[in-house]
């Protein structure tokens, strides 16, 4: 419960700073098409490459709001990848859970990984636009994606809203610390 009300508070506090250190992006990121591929920051000691041929390291080094892009597209590279660990990786040990399709607030790593354990191996994410906002190291990141799934032999999907936040560790990865997704509401009919 204090990891939720913690996580809340920071969020809600430093969004409302005019702080200097405030870095602000209103680029619609659509650049994330089938093949782009952006890995971790920190994953096996920098080396990995994205598909520009950028490592972790210099992921790091491009700036706050690229590092918060990039941390999200590397979850979804994760989540698509379909290997649990591969996810996990993307959330801090404290982190708060409200996923798109549970009932159930999580705030234990176990309860994270059984969020994912049912999701079917074909299940995808594309990651749509998004806003990220840099306040030292806590970092919010608001945005859009759409998940395909396959539902009895049917392909199926869902476009859905987040918000992460994330907080920068020792070794300057960007880890989430507060998840929430829901399901776009269906338009109202017009009058």
């Amino acid at each position: 419960m204090k990891s939720i009300l913690v996580s809340i508070v920071a969020a809600v506090l430093l969004v409302g700073c005019g702080q200097s250190e405030h870095q602000h992006s209103h680029d619609d990121d659509h650049s994330h098409a089938e093949g782009d591929h952006h890995h971790a920051e920190g994953e096996s000691g920098g080396h990995d490459k994205d598909s520009d041929g950028k490592t972790g390291e210099e992921l790091k080094a491009a700036g706050p709001v690229e590092g918060v892009k990039a941390a999200t597209q590397a979850w979804a590279d994760a989540f698509n990848s379909r290997v649990l660990d591969k996810i996990l990786a993307h959330y801090s040990a404290e982190a708060v859970f409200w996923g798109t399709v549970s009932p159930t607030l999580r705030d234990e790593p176990s309860e994270v990984r059984d969020y994912f354990i049912p999701i079917g191996p074909e299940a995808r994410v594309l990651i749509g636009e998004q806003r990220p906002r840099v306040f030292g190291d806590i970092a919010v990141n608001t945005g859009s994606y759409t998940f395909t799934l396959v539902s009895d032999g049917k392909k199926a999907t869902v476009a859905a809203r987040f918000s992460f936040v994330y907080k920068r560790d020792a070794n300057g990865t960007w880890l989430i610390v507060n998840h929430h997704s829901s399901a776009v509401p269906a338009p109202k009919a017009a009058d």
